[in-house]
């Protein structure tokens, strides 16, 4: 993998303060480098990185690749016993961070000094750890996905590839860079893509004037989550400007409902896209048509796809589990070789995702495997319900998840927000689901929330909502 400084775009730190160009960003990363080597790291080590969304972010990480070592990208503002238990597990060699007193390993805050030239090209070998990205176990075991730079370069050049460099000119980010979502399918593929990086201020007000900021730094590209998009409808008008030309969603399913409300939004082509941090991004993406439906993701980015179905036949087509083959799969779980060994079975990934592939390839999600209620025989996939109920005219969101039940085993559960200044009755709804669904799907439970639980990846934290729902009624 070889990145020459100049085809590496720049960033726009905040509003009116200027460029950061490639060239400066690699030569940063030059003194970076030598004082994280100092401080101890190299090749199968890995270095921590927890800065803000910021020029020196993408220095730093840059710094840690030339240094040869695996970049651990973890959020700032992770409590002391999560930081504890982290570098607990993963043993940094050092962190990059502005709070040298609240990490229990060596610090570097400032790499200090300067570099006379910054390299040109960055070269790395292919099977190199480059980043570990965690997904689970902030306080419990963690789970850390390893990538190398192969999975890095063949990711990167397929999202360029589908989207265009030239979609790609000026992207808006709004995800957080510790995890894969924000960090490669946004930020490493504009940046390697020639374009630029457009960093706002962060906070709870981003979507709530997003459309000024769109038309105010000309933004041609963004991603984002499902419950992003919900705080825009409510607060923010759309752009104007005629800037955007391309929308993805992804880190959730979304409905059909709530994508054609997106694309009305952005008027541009908005793509629901399907991707994992085991995958490194984006695997999948399917733009919003009158044709769309629930759950479609599309055709394969890069790989292939099939389903695994109740013999435990992979098959070319048919419902099943989703399992892929792809060039940016993750090289495994860190110290954690069973969990490694239980998904990556002879080349291919089994995602846990239950879904329909089409002759001609094409992927539609109906549910997680995990997730699915037993109710009484029949199985139930909550993400089936969230989309039937987020078509009401008065939900805005859903979250099913099955409660026990004495008689069936388990019973379907829903939590739901409703629009401002809205009421609805228990069995209005039941007898509105009936009219649209199978009788098996329609929840028995019924809870009216403010909003859903949610992981810190945007996706409907079903667990978490059970548990705070039925624990309020104890």
């Amino acid at each position: 993998m070889e990145i020459p400084a100049n085809t590496i775009g720049s960033i726009d730190c905040r509003e009116n303060q200027g460029l950061v160009s490639g060239n400066r960003l690699l030569t940063a990363a030059a003194t970076w480098s030598e004082a994280l080597k100092d401080a101890g790291a190299e090749q199968g080590r890995f270095v921590g990185l927890a800065l803000q969304p910021s020029a020196e972010f993408f220095s730093a990480l840059f710094g840690i690749w030339q240094a040869g070592a695996c970049a651990l990208v973890l959020d700032p503002g992770l409590s002391a016993p999560e930081r504890e238990n982290i570098c607990r597990f993963a043993d940094p060699a050092a962190m990059v961070s502005t709070e040298a007193d609240k990490w229990p390993v060596p610090v570097v805050d400032s790499p200090g000094g300067t570099t006379k030239h910054g390299q040109t090209v960055m070269q790395f070998f292919s099977t190199t750890p480059a980043l570990a990205l965690l997904t689970s176990g902030t306080t419990g075991q963690p789970k850390i996905v390893v990538l190398s730079f192969a999975a890095l370069e063949a990711r990167i050049r397929a999202n360029i590839d589908a989207i265009g460099a030239s979609t790609l000119s000026r992207t808006l980010q709004t995800l957080s860079l510790s995890f894969g979502h924000g960090l490669i399918g946004s930020a490493l593929t504009t940046l390697l893509a020639g374009g630029t990086l457009v960093l706002p201020q962060p906070g709870p007000v981003l979507p709530m004037k997003l459309g000024s900021l769109i038309d105010r730094n000309a933004i041609s590209f963004m991603t984002s989550v499902p419950a992003f998009w919900h705080v825009v409808f409510k607060a923010s008008p759309p752009p104007s400007g005629g800037s955007l030309a391309r929308v993805h969603v992804g880190s959730a399913p979304l409905s059909k409902t709530h994508w054609k409300k997106i694309a009305d939004w952005a008027d541009c082509p908005v793509f629901n896209c399907y991707g994992m941090t085991e995958t490194a991004n984006w695997v999948a993406a399917a733009p919003y048509t009158d044709q769309a439906v629930d759950g479609l993701v599309g055709h394969s980015l890069e790989g292939e796809f099939a389903v695994v179905g109740g013999d435990g036949c992979r098959a070319p087509s048919g419902t099943g589990e989703v399992v892929l083959r792809t060039s940016g799969l993750m090289i495994g779980y860190h110290k954690q070789p069973e969990a490694t060994g239980s998904v990556l079975k002879d080349g291919w990934y089994r995602t846990g995702d239950v879904g329909r592939l089409e002759p001609d390839g094409r992927l539609t999600l109906v549910g997680r495997q995990k997730e699915e209620i037993n109710r009484a025989g029949s199985k139930v996939q909550p993400v089936e319900v969230d989309q039937l109920l987020e078509t009401h005219p008065d939900i805005l969101e859903a979250c099913t998840f099955g409660v026990p039940d004495t008689i069936g085993g388990e019973a379907v559960a829903a939590a739901v927000v409703l629009s401002c200044g809205t009421s609805l009755q228990k069995q209005e709804l039941a007898k509105w689901c009936l009219a649209r669904a199978r009788k098996e799907i329609v929840p028995t439970h019924w809870y009216v929330v403010d909003e859903v639980c949610r992981t810190d990846r945007g996706k409907p934290d079903r667990t978490g909502q059970r548990k705070k729902l039925l624990e309020s009624k104890k």
